[in-house]
């Protein structure tokens, strides 16, 4: 029976946790601009948001369901990408001046 729920608990464990080996990337937000202005990622991995300069948010234009991140001028905010598909995404203070990301998640 010991055995039976250690087998249990292990196959739980190895079941709750699929993006173990999730990556995460980095995309700063300076001046006017996401550095880079696109990126690639895989389903599961993570990107970090990082303010370097200037006051921020972040807002979905397009693509798969993203949890918003609020205006801020400092700090990190880290997101993770579950669904493969493109991603548009814009801070809204800075829409006139194009300061758009893409973010394409793969398989």
């Amino acid at each position: 029976m010991r055995t039976r729920l250690a087998l249990l608990a292990a196959l739980t464990v190895a079941v709750a946790t699929p993006t173990a080996g999730a990556v995460t990337k980095s995309v700063r937000l300076e001046s006017k601009t996401f550095a880079p202005a696109t990126i690639t990622i895989h389903a599961g991995d993570g990107i970090r948001f990082r303010w370097i300069s200037g006051y921020h948010n972040i807002r979905r234009v397009s693509g798969p369901t993203f949890a918003k991140v609020r205006a801020r001028t400092t700090g990190s905010v880290r997101r993770t990408f579950p669904t493969i598909g493109r991603y548009r995404l814009v801070c809204t203070i800075h829409r006139d001046l194009g300061m758009y990301l893409t973010v394409r998640v793969k398989r």
